[in-house]
């Protein structure tokens, strides 16, 4: 599980993965952020590939994305706002994983 710390004038938060395997389900909590803001998640590979993207999520909302992703060696979770949430806030990610 990820806990992304965001100030209010941050915009991404970035996070290694130190996972190897799939990926089954993604949880996404986004929380009510005082300005009006999408946000994606992506991963990247070692090489920034873009191995996901979440496409833009609404804010005060829970996901669960079923999503079969396979997760390479030092990958990278990265959290992007469309603009600053204004208010600090938490971004809760956690994934339903299976080792390879």
């Amino acid at each position: 599980m990820l806990n992304l710390s965001f100030g209010s004038s941050d915009t991404s938060k970035s996070e290694n993965m130190s996972f190897i395997g799939k990926i089954e389900q993604i949880h996404l909590k986004v929380p009510d952020w005082t300005n009006t803001v999408t946000s994606t998640l992506t991963m990247e590979d070692v090489n920034s590939y873009k191995i996901y993207n979440s496409g833009a999520k609404n804010k005060n909302a829970n996901y669960n994305i079923d999503r079969e992703q396979l997760v390479p060696a030092n990958s990278k979770v990265i959290f992007t706002l469309s603009s600053t949430g204004r208010s600090g806030e938490n971004v809760v990610v956690a994934f339903l994983l299976r080792e390879e």
